[in-house]
């Protein structure tokens, strides 16, 4: 046989193994690969971008739009297309997509466009990679900032403040703000009567400001002036503790009382 026929066999058995490891890579890694035309219809997928979707098969995948199908929001493609127009490939950008039971599914995707003979694009192959859980995870983290940042400026604030009375309006106010509350007294200890007396409070009867009250020890909130341990009720209801269960000053089934203290003394609660 010609050396020249040996050859070309060789390399056709070469280039058909190459193929099929190619497909089996293909199949075999996390994230999902895609093929589609220039309009958004899609020609190929692997198993994982299927899975990704909540399709069984990638067989149910082909022939779907991306645009209309799979983007949570459809402008998004004109977004990503430009992208590919300027550069020729878009890297790691974010994009939503729709799930079959129509969950949103956030991932993270880089593609580069299909050139034919003459460099013009014909299609578009990109892999996508899911980051819901870590998109997730990133919004906690910043509520968990914002919270931490009110409670820093809190004390910076509270440090400022001179007047008491600007003082326990300001602790009030911002207890409310951080806490999502609708009610929020501020009780101090009265050191001659021995009495948790209001001195400052929002949502609360005009009333109940001028002859709030309550003896150390007693209620909750003498409680937990006594005892220096927070107290909270998940349903009025259901708490043996509340007497009074029709008090007209419950806002709703659920409170929470917290001792104030300066120096290691108690000096009143928050409620």
């Amino acid at each position: 046989m010609p050396r020249n026929k040996i050859a070309q066999e060789s390399l056709e058995i070469i280039l058909k193994g190459a193929k099929r490891t190619y497909r089996d890579l293909i199949e075999s890694v996390k994230c999902g690969v895609y093929i589609s035309d220039l309009e958004g219809n899609i020609l190929f997928v692997n198993n994982m971008f299927a899975e990704m979707l909540g399709y069984e098969k990638k067989e149910n995948v082909v022939g779907l739009n991306l645009t209309h199908d799979i983007y949570s929001r459809g402008k998004d493609r004109e977004g990503y297309i430009k992208k590919l127009k300027e550069k020729g490939y878009a890297h790691d950008y974010e994009l939503e997509f729709k799930k079959k039971d129509k969950e949103i599914l956030v991932v993270s995707a880089t593609s580069n466009f299909i050139l034919n003979e003459n460099n013009e694009p014909i299609g578009v192959e990109g892999v996508v990679l899911d980051i819901t859980d870590k998109k997730r995870l990133e919004g906690d983290l910043q509520k968990e900032k914002a919270k931490l940042e009110q409670i820093l400026n809190f004390e910076e604030q509270i440090s400022l403040i001179r007047k008491s009375d600007k003082l326990f309006d300001f602790v009030v106010e911002k207890s409310l703000e951080i806490l999502n509350a609708e009610r929020c007294s501020l009780m101090l200890i009265d050191d001659e009567t021995k009495e948790l007396c209001v001195k400052g409070s929002r949502g609360l009867k005009i009333e109940f400001f001028g002859k709030g009250r309550i003896k150390i020890g007693e209620r909750l909130a003498g409680m937990v002036a006594k005892e220096g341990k927070p107290i909270l009720v998940s349903n009025i209801d259901n708490d043996y503790r509340i007497q009074d269960k029709n008090n007209s000053n419950y806002k709703g089934k659920s409170f929470i009382i917290v001792p104030i203290s300066l120096e290691g003394k108690i000096i009143g609660v928050i409620n």
